[in-house]
């Protein structure tokens, strides 16, 4: 395996990518077949991030109740990097 393609493995187990789909993607032939099979990888990281995204605006609600700050519901929710 050349440094390109242990590079590329890394980083899909890095983002969780399960073995054997990170064994197809490194072993297609088709440039397509590789845009697929990212492409429904990176639908699953967008989905992944959406929950936690999710969970951590939980946090934030439950946090700022704590301290008797304004309810939640009239507040925007948490939409990410900072953002408000």
């Amino acid at each position: 395996m050349d440094s390109g393609a242990l590079w590329a493995a890394e980083v899909l187990r890095a983002q969780r990518m399960p073995a054997a789909e990170i064994g197809a993607v490194l072993g297609a032939d088709d440039a397509e077949e590789i845009r697929r099979r990212l492409g429904l990888h990176a639908e699953r990281l967008q989905e992944r991030l959406l929950d936690e995204l999710r969970t951590l605006a939980g946090v934030e609600r439950l946090l700022a109740e704590a301290l008797g700050d304004e309810p939640a519901a009239e507040r925007p929710a948490y939409s990410g990097a900072g953002a408000r």
